[in-house]
């Protein structure tokens, strides 16, 4: 059943375009399967499905970043169809194809086309009541028997993230909680038909607690009285027993996260009125109501701030927005790279340098007295005294993504101008810049603005102070990646800087070219570094020719080359070199 295409589909241009993206996508498969596409389009979660009606049969695409692609949420449907019984009523696969085109990787799925449409085809809510036969009802029962017998390994609610909750709510012993079913993990109307009953979307399909799937459908019924009162007379033998009623709680949980991020807002209220009403306990609600998740591990993070007090009103922005961070435990220090900070916030460290020991040197300095001060942060965050935070959850957002990807050793926002839009392309950290929406693992940072877990920054030594300015950040994504680690953009996280130009410092010339060579002899397999140096000689001629500089580059160029032996050579191994091409940066470029 499963193909490989054969014709590439260019990515696109820019973020604005992802939708023609997808569509080229459809376009493609269609070609490819000998069908035509008719009827609306139907586009899914964060633009990355689209679907669309072919004949008898509804062809979708879904896409995702090259080393995302192959995941749980990838495979599910046709896991789903090898797996689950017959039994239970669902769209037939008929074709699975995967292809590539450079940084994105789709995957088209044929299924039978069901005509019966679904109980609501607007929002996974309901916002009036619904009439459905005893027959329906009989089916879903049914159903929800069928799964229970799957054995499968998926997991579709992550059993860390339900024993942290069973035990701080409800006082439940998460091993008890461990009795699971295997079952559907988006339970929405908008995925169920009305009679016959059909359920259509197995992409996230596993095992599921007890109770979790009836309180999902439960909870987007809430603004439909009497079909959540039928939900729980139909479903009493399970919602009414501890495990079921554990099981509910963990899908409220994360319904009061959705209903925070607006899907749908309606909901949030009659949520947390059901959340209360079955633990007997308020529901937290500090700002936002997502906090269900934060208070037994409200994120505590070391912001480190340099300065050389030559940017006032900047640094005066940069810092009411910090400030105004909320959901975190954030502790400050504010260095003075060879001078007396003028703005510091209250409560905040000082550390005041005698000389400018370049910037990397002082984050450095910023960093170990916060750790000296005792009951070091898990995380470190270090800020340009000229960005600023757009929103009041920035940290608590980077903090939760970095917890979401453990394997990263930093976890970089999107950075844009003040007009939150503009991108340039030095910021994107990839080598395909046309897409900065787009998030995914990087090699690299935007040293200003980034968020790096202190535990792998101290392993590798913090950042190279030697470099003093620019390309300190490759320095240190290299070695965290030599260590084992990785970096992620989270593209959905943005921050603003001013739109300067590094050009701008006087020293940028000598020092960018100066500290390449460096950066390449400290880290680079011996065959890697005129490979390295001989790509960024061509591109770092080129741009000084057009943009000047010329005379301070060449001049760099041979500073770095005569005194590359004063830096320690630990070179990556090939296996590192193997992980940053697999990552989409040969350390050649």
């Amino acid at each position: 059943m499963e193909r490989a295409l054969r014709q590439p589909v260019s990515t696109a241009p820019t973020e604005h375009d992802e939708h023609d993206r997808m569509r080229r996508a459809h376009a493609a498969a269609t070609t490819q399967l000998q069908l035509t596409a008719t009827g609306p389009e139907v586009g899914g979660w964060q633009g990355r499905t689209l679907g669309r009606r072919a004949g008898s049969c509804w062809l979708r695409i879904v896409s995702a970043e090259v080393d995302q692609a192959g995941g749980r949420l990838w495979e599910g449907t046709a896991s789903a169809d090898t797996h689950v019984p017959r039994s239970v009523s669902r769209p037939r696969l008929r074709d699975v194809l995967d292809w590539t085109a450079p940084n994105v990787a789709y995957r088209a799925e044929l299924r039978e086309y069901i005509s019966v449409p679904p109980v609501t085809s607007r929002t996974p809510a309901l916002d009036q009541d619904i009439t459905l036969p005893d027959s329906w009802w009989a089916g879903l029962k049914s159903a929800l028997g069928a799964h229970a017998t799957v054995p499968t390994g998926r997991e579709s609610v992550h059993q860390n993230w339900v024993d942290r909750n069973l035990r701080l709510f409800l006082g439940i012993d998460p091993i008890r909680s461990r009795e699971t079913t295997t079952g559907h993990a988006d339970s929405h109307w908008v995925d169920l038909t009305r009679a016959p009953l059909v359920r259509l979307d197995w992409e996230n399909w596993g095992r599921l607690p007890v109770g979790y799937d009836l309180g999902v459908l439960h909870a987007y019924s809430l603004t439909a009285p009497a079909t959540a009162a039928r939900i729980r007379r139909e479903f009493s033998h399970v919602l009414d027993t501890d495990v079921g009623r554990a099981g509910e709680f963990v899908a409220l949980g994360q319904r009061l996260q959705a209903c925070s991020r607006g899907v749908p807002p309606p909901l949030a209220p009659l949520v947390a009125r059901q959340s209360e009403h079955l633990t007997d306990l308020p529901v937290p609600t500090p700002e936002r109501p997502d906090s269900l998740e934060r208070p037994m591990s409200r994120p505590r993070v070391d912001v480190v701030l340099l300065t050389m007090n030559d940017r006032p009103a900047e640094e005066a922005a940069a810092q009411a927005t910090l400030l105004a961070q909320r959901g975190v435990d954030a502790r400050v220090v504010v260095v003075g790279n060879g001078c007396k900070p003028e703005a510091v916030p209250a409560g905040s460290l000082t550390v005041c340098l005698p000389e400018n020991i370049g910037i990397p040197g002082g984050r450095n300095a910023g960093a170990d007295a916060l750790h000296e001060t005792g009951n070091a942060a898990d995380w470190l965050f270090f800020l340009d005294n000229d960005a600023s935070f757009p929103l009041p959850d920035i940290l608590v957002r980077l903090a939760a993504e970095a917890e979401r990807h453990p394997e990263a050793a930093w976890v970089q926002p999107r950075l844009t101008g003040p007009d939150d839009v503009t991108t340039p392309r030095r910021w994107v950290l990839r080598l395909r810049a046309s897409a900065p929406g787009r998030p995914g693992r990087v090699t690299s940072m935007t040293e200003g603005v980034v968020l790096i877990r202190r535990e792998a920054f101290e392993k590798v030594g913090g950042w190279e102070g030697s470099l003093f300015l620019y390309h300190e950040g490759v320095d240190l994504a290299w070695r965290l990646y030599a260590a084992g680690w990785s970096g992620w953009y989270a593209a959905g996280i943005r921050m603003h800087h001013p739109l300067t130009t590094p050009a701008r410092h006087a020293l940028y010339h000598r020092l960018a070219s100066h500290n390449r060579i460096w950066v390449a002899y400290r880290n680079l397999p011996a065959p890697f570094i005129p490979l390295y140096l001989g790509a960024w000689t061509v591109i770092t001629l080129a741009r000084a020719v057009r943009g000047g500089g010329l005379r301070q580059t060449l001049r760099g160029m041979r500073e770095g080359w005569t005194t590359r032996r004063t830096q320690p050579r630990r070179p990556m191994s090939w296996r590192t070199v193997y992980r940053l091409t697999a990552a989409g940066r040969p350390p050649i470029i």
